[in-house]
């Protein structure tokens, strides 16, 4: 159903009717008194672009209550519930409570949401991606004035991945409003932090960031690689199982929130070594290109309001160095993130590069 197909069906239907999000949405095959029967309405429906269409009416209509929770709390979920579980025992109140659908109105402020609201990412049909390559789909955050950049970046992940990448262009600086800043982060915090106040620009490619995780979670996806627009890949090859991305993919370890592709410098192994390609640093390396979970997702939500740019962000939210900082603001919650794991490449798999070959030099304002 996600990926836009109308499955068939054979079997006891009474085990699946219940949990789908529209009776029409798939074809049972008990509705059929035969084969026969049934075959010849799957040509028929093969041919008939309105039958197809009427298969497919659901995605244009809200689920219902009872379709919600069932897609919030199945088999597949259970993972997060365990840990939704946890949490409401650590965080009994309610403004830390963990809630499966977001828990948009307690974990977030209601502004924040509404920004988040406004992207424009495509609500269905989205890429097919290699399961090979253990990410459900790959997003590009893109400064549109810089147009250069998006046809690169376009044959660089169809290069190397044979993806169609999908780019967050929503939250440019020049559309930012003080209000969108002043909602989405928190001055006193970030002169705290970094000893200063976010630039428009800083926090534009953070919420870019920050899209991506919220996308993540509106459609319920597992992992996604996320790039930045000036990402440019090490390996060209990551379906392979004897070149490194495999061996990463196969060495990080299921309970992880991100994993840091892309290199700084000559920044290696920081943290404790957990197998030859896997690193637990908690801190960022740089995050021109990185993994995500939905386990991950959510913790950087909960993160929120921003105090740093998005590197520094995700050393807040893993609690680097106990956070010390926060001695100044004792009234500051700090991250309300939960197990919170950030793994480190090795080697690195990203750095970035212009699309003339150079090294990124750009900065957010």
């Amino acid at each position: 159903l996600k990926m836009g197909t109308v499955p068939i069906v054979m079997g006891n239907s009474s085990l699946y009717r219940r949990h789908l999000p529209d009776p029409q949405s798939v074809v049972f095959l008990d509705d059929f008194n035969t084969y026969e029967a049934a075959a010849t309405y799957l040509r028929t429906l093969a041919q008939n672009s309105s039958l197809w269409e009427k298969h497919l009416a659901w995605k244009e209509r809200a689920f219902s209550d009872d379709f919600s929770t069932l897609a919030s709390h199945s088999f597949a979920t259970l993972p997060c519930d365990l840990c939704d579980k946890y949490a409401e025992e650590v965080f009994p109140n309610s403004k830390c409570a963990w809630d499966r659908n977001l828990g948009l109105s307690e974990i977030l402020d209601p502004c924040v949401v509404e920004i988040l609201s406004r992207h424009t990412l495509p609500n269905d049909n989205l890429p097919l991606v290699n399961p090979a390559l253990g990410f459900d789909a790959v997003l590009i955050t893109h400064y549109t004035p810089l147009r250069v950049r998006k046809p690169v970046m376009i044959e660089r992940v169809r290069q190397t991945l044979g993806v169609d990448p999908i780019f967050i262009e929503d939250f440019d600086r020049e559309v930012l409003t003080d209000e969108d800043v002043k909602c989405f982060g928190n001055a006193e915090a970030q002169m705290a932090y970094i000893q200063r106040v976010a630039q428009k620009g800083e926090v534009s490619l953070t919420m870019k960031h920050f899209t991506a995780y919220y996308y993540m979670i509106q459609h319920s996806l597992d992992n996604v690689l996320v790039l930045e627009d000036d990402a440019a890949f090490l390996q060209a090859d990551w379906i392979s199982k004897d070149y490194d991305w495999q061996k990463i993919l196969k060495d990080l370890p299921a309970s992880y929130d991100l994993l840091i592709l892309s290199a700084f410098g000559n920044v290696h192994n920081r943290g404790e070594k957990i197998t030859e390609h896997i690193y637990l640093a908690q801190q960022s390396r740089v995050a021109s290109m990185y993994m995500i979970s939905q386990k991950g997702a959510r913790n950087m939500l909960r993160s929120l309001p921003m105090v740093s740019v998005i590197d520094f962000q995700m050393n807040y939210a893993a609690n680097h160095k106990g956070n010390q900082w926060m001695d100044q603001l004792p009234g500051f919650h700090g991250p309300r993130t939960v197990n919170i794991e950030l793994y480190h490449s090795e080697p690195p798999q990203s750095k970035q590069i212009e699309p003339d070959g150079h090294k990124s030099t750009w900065k957010p304002e």
